[in-house]
């Protein structure tokens, strides 16, 4: 029979094995999001009678899951209904936190954003 301090060494081994495993799928997600990054170039100004729709969300907004995300995504169907008077601006944020979304919305505000 094991004795208790080697049962506890294992265990602690398994755990500290499964934080390393968790903070490297971390680490590759975040830096996987930062390659995979889709931009296009603001407007610098909307035109008469347009509008400006901002859509946050998950992987529904992004497209996730359907055939054809740049057709089906609810921000592709809302520019189908207004197609002559919604301005064309699609900022994707893939794998990104909060905090980077809310850096982009104060660098819009400011108009420092250029791509």
């Amino acid at each position: 029979m094991q004795s208790k301090s080697s049962i506890k060494q294992k265990l602690l081994l398994i755990v500290f094995g499964l934080f390393i495993a968790l903070l490297l799928t971390e680490g590759f997600f975040r830096i996987a999001g930062l390659i995979v990054h889709e931009e296009n170039i603001l407007p610098s100004e909307k035109k008469d009678n347009t509008y400006r729709i901002l859509c946050i969300g998950d992987s529904s907004t992004y497209g996730i899951g359907s055939t054809d995300s740049e057709k089906y995504s609810y921000p592709a169907q809302l520019h189908t209904l207004f197609n002559t008077r919604l301005s064309n601006v699609n900022h994707r944020f893939s794998s990104n936190a909060s905090n980077s979304f809310l850096n982009f919305l104060i660098m819009a505000a400011i108009g420092k954003l250029t791509a």
